[in-house]
């Protein structure tokens, strides 16, 4: 476990290190957008499965580049239209 401040830098070089020096064999996180996508790409480059906490619809596109990712949380859009929902 380790906190990256909401610093996607940090994120990105946190999440290298315990693939590079501990061996993880997968990644949970990323709870902000932006942490998330920077775990993306080392997560991609790696092949290490990433499951990121983040609401974002850009988390799992381009699809075809995404091949180590996986959302656990409904998209942004989705979010959004079920709130409004709620409050209409």
């Amino acid at each position: 476990m380790r906190d990256n401040e909401s610093n996607p830098a940090t994120a990105a070089k946190q999440v290298q290190e315990m693939i590079s020096r501990d061996g993880v064999n997968a990644i949970l996180g990323g709870t902000i957008p932006e942490t998330s996508m920077s775990i993306i790409k080392v997560a991609q480059e790696q092949q290490v499965p990433f499951l990121s906490l983040a609401s974002s619809d850009d988390i799992l596109t381009p699809l075809q580049d995404r091949a180590y990712i996986y959302k656990l949380t409904p998209d942004a859009t989705e979010s959004r239209q079920r709130l409004r929902g709620c409050v209409l």
